[in-house]
C-alpha cells in the first residue's frame, strides 16, 4: 500500500512540474481571452450582466455562456487579490490534481486494482489535451475534463450497487450540474443517459432465456464479430449526409498526413487528431477495447461502457468534442491494454479478491524487460505529450505571426488605456480580445460584450424557441431573439465599408469608438471572425485618413 502512495505521488509532481510555465503569458487564444474578460467584467461590475435568465448559467439563453469558470475566477481573484491572469495559473495547477485524483478513484469502481487505477491516472492526466487545457489557459474545456471522471465515477458506483444509493445519485446531480455550468461539451452527457439506460435493459435480458434464446447459442466468438460488426455499422452512420452528418467530415478533409475527401484520408487525419488530443498510448487502448468486447462474464459497468462507445462511435467526427469526452473511458482501456500485456510477459499480476500493489508485483517479475517495457511506454507517452504541447504553444495564428501566447503585455492596449480610450476597433480579432482581457479597455462586438458595454438594453430583449429546423450542431441555444439587434447590422456594415463613410461616422459616434487598433500584418487580407469577416477595404481606408498616434510597425492605432 505505502508503494501505492509513492507512485501517486510521483504521478503528482508529474503533473505539477508540466504546468510550470515556460513562457511570460499563458495560452490566450480567442476562448481562453474570452473567459478572461469575462471574468474581469464580473470583477469590475460587481454584477454577471448575462444573467437574463437561470438558463444563463448554462449558456442556453441568448447572450449567455456557461459562467462556472468566469465565476470562480472572478471571485477566486477578489477574495485573494490575486490578478485573474495569475489566478488562471493556480487554477490550472487545482484542475491538473483534480482531474488526476478523480481519474485515480474512478479507475478504482472498475476494477480495485491499484495498478490499474494508476495507469488509468496516468493515462488520462499527461493526456495532450488535458496538459493543454490545464495549463494557464481559461478555456472553459479544462473544468469539464477534470471534473468528468468524478461525474463517471459516481456513475459507476450507481451502476455497480443492486440497490440505488442515495450517495451516488447526489454525486451524479452536484457532479453533472456543475459540469453543465462548465462547456457546451456538456450537452454529450445525453449519451451517458443514454448508455445508462441501454445497458440496463441489456443488463435486465441477458439472463432471460425466452429473448435472447438464439444468441445464447452463439460461440463467444461469434458474439464478439456481432459486436464488431455493431461498432463498423454506427460509425458508418457518419457517412450518411442526412441532417445531423451533414459536413460532419469537412474538417478532416485536410489534414497533417493526408489531404483529400477519400476514407482512407478521412480516416487518417481522424486517427492523427485522436491522438494528437489524447496522446500516442492510443493503439493500446485499442488491444484494452478488444479485450473488453471479448470479456466472458461482462459486469453492469462493462456493459455501460461498450454501449457508451457504441453510441460515441455514431460521433466520432466530432473530434473537438469527442476526443475529451471519450479521454477517460479511453485511459481506462488503455491501462486494461497495458495491464494484458504485462500479464502475457510474466503472468498474472493480479490477486483474486484482494489488491495487489504495483510495487509488489513488480518484485515478482524474474525478467526484466516487463519493466523496461513500461518505462518506455511511459517515456514515449510523456516525451510525445512534451511534443505537442511545444508544437501548440509556438504555433503562429495564421498569417498575423502571433503565438498562442502573449510575449508581453499589448502595448497598444496599455497606450489605449494611458490615453482614456472610451471604446476601440481594430481588423485583428484575436487582438481585439487580448486587449480587452489584459487592460478592461473594450472594443466594439456584438454577442455578450455588447451586452456587458450596454450596447444592447436587457429590456429590448424579446425571445422566442427555434424550430427543430432550425437547430444544428452549431447551434449554441434552443431559444433565439425575435428580431436582430441595430448593434449587429452597424457591426457589419463597418467592417465592409471605408471609414470615411457618413454612416461608418454615425456608427462610432454612436457607440464611443474613439481609436481603430490596425494589424499592419492583414492590412490586405479578408480575415474571418466569430461574427464579422474584416474587410481590408475597412482596414486600408483607416491607413489613408485616420490621425495615427501610435505605431510599433505591428500594430498602429489611430484616433477618431
Amino acid at each position: 500500500m505505502k508503494n501505492n502512495y509513492i507512485l501517486l505521488f510521483i504521478l503528482l509532481l508529474l503533473n505539477i512540474v508540466s504546468r510550470i510555465p515556460l513562457t511570460p503569458h499563458g495560452r490566450d487564444t480567442v476562448d481562453s481571452a474570452f473567459i478572461w474578460s469575462l471574468a474581469n467584467s464580473i470583477s469590475i461590475s460587481g454584477v454577471i450582466s448575462w444573467a437574463l435568465h437561470p438558463l444563463s448559467f448554462l449558456g442556453l439563453y441568448p447572450l449567455s455562456y456557461p459562467s462556472g469558470s468566469p465565476i470562480f475566477l472572478s471571485f477566486t481573484s477578489q477574495v485573494t487579490g490575486v490578478s485573474i491572469e495569475n489566478t488562471i495559473l493556480v487554477y490550472g495547477f487545482i484542475l491538473g490534481i483534480l482531474g488526476m485524483l478523480g481519474s485515480y478513484i474512478m479507475a478504482l469502481k472498475i476494477k480495485d486494482h491499484y495498478l490499474f487505477a494508476f495507469l488509468t491516472s496516468f493515462a488520462f492526466s499527461t493526456a495532450p489535451i488535458f496538459i493543454e487545457l490545464t495549463s494557464w489557459s481559461a478555456s472553459t474545456r479544462n473544468l469539464f475534463l477534470a471534473l468528468f471522471p468524478l461525474f463517471l465515477w459516481a456513475v459507476f458506483w450507481f451502476n455497480k450497487k443492486r440497490t440505488y444509493l442515495n450517495k451516488p445519485i447526489l454525486l451524479i446531480i452536484i457532479f453533472g450540474s456543475t459540469l453543465m455550468t462548465s462547456h457546451r461539451i456538456s450537452f454529450l452527457i445525453t449519451i451517458i443517459l443514454l448508455s445508462f439506460t441501454l445497458a440496463k435493459i441489456v443488463w435486465y435480458i441477458k439472463d432471460k432465456p425466452r429473448i435472447l434464446y438464439y444468441t445464447n447459442k452463439l460461440s463467444e466468438n461469434v458474439r464478439f464479430l456481432i459486436l464488431i460488426l455493431l461498432f463498423i455499422l454506427m460509425f458508418a452512420f457518419q457517412f450518411s449526409g442526412i441532417g445531423f452528418y451533414s459536413g460532419i467530415w469537412n474538417d478532416y478533409q485536410s489534414g497533417a498526413l493526408s489531404q483529400g475527401s477519400g476514407l482512407f484520408s478521412l480516416f487518417l487525419n481522424l486517427s492523427t487528431n485522436y491522438i494528437g488530443q489524447i496522446g500516442i498510448l492510443i493503439p493500446v487502448g485499442l488491444i484494452g477495447f478488444l479485450i473488453l468486447l471479448r470479456k466472458t462474464k461482462k459486469d453492469s459497468n462493462d456493459i455501460f461502457i461498450i454501449c457508451l462507445l457504441m453510441l460515441s462511435a455514431s460521433i466520432l467526427a466530432l473530434g473537438i468534442y469527442m476526443a475529451p469526452f471519450l479521454l477517460p473511458i479511453i485511459s481506462l482501456l488503455i491501462a486494461s491494454g497495458v495491464c494484458k500485456i504485462l500479464n502475457i510477459l510474466h503472468g498474472d499480476l493480479t490477486t483474486q479478491g484482494q489488491t495487489a500493489g504495483c510495487i509488489d508485483c513488480m518484485s515478482r517479475i524474474n525478467k526484466k524487460f516487463p519493466v523496461v517495457l513500461l518505462f518506455i511506454c511511459f517515456l514515449a507517452s510523456i516525451s510525445f505529450s512534451g511534443f505537442m504541447m511545444e508544437r501548440h504553444l509556438n504555433a503562429p495564428l495564421g498569417d498575423t505571426g502571433d503565438k498562442t501566447y502573449m510575449t508581453h503585455e499589448p502595448y497598444v492596449g496599455l497606450f489605449l488605456k494611458e490615453q482614456g480610450t472610451r471604446a476601440f476597433l481594430s481588423n485583428d480579432d484575436l487582438i481585439s480580445k487580448r486587449i480587452y482581457a489584459s487592460t478592461g479597455v473594450p472594443y466594439l462586438d456584438v454577442g455578450i460584450n455588447a451586452l456587458i458595454n450596454s450596447w444592447i438594453q436587457k429590456d429590448e430583449l424579446e425571445v422566442q424557441h427555434i424550430s427543430l429546423n432550425e437547430l444544428s450542431i452549431n447551434s449554441d441555444y434552443f431559444l433565439k431573439f425575435k428580431k436582430d439587434h441595430q448593434i449587429e447590422k452597424d457591426f457589419s456594415w463597418i467592417y465592409s465599408h471605408e471609414i470615411q463613410n457618413d454612416a461608418s461616422k454615425q456608427i462610432l459616434k454612436k457607440y464611443g469608438v474613439n481609436s481603430i487598433v490596425i494589424n499592419n500584418k492583414i492590412l490586405d487580407e479578408i480575415v474571418g471572425a466569430d461574427f464579422v469577416t474584416y474587410h481590408s477595404i475597412f482596414a486600408k481606408s483607416i491607413t489613408r485618413s485616420g490621425s495615427r498616434v501610435y505605431d510599433n510597425n505591428k500594430e498602429s492605432i489611430y484616433n477618431y
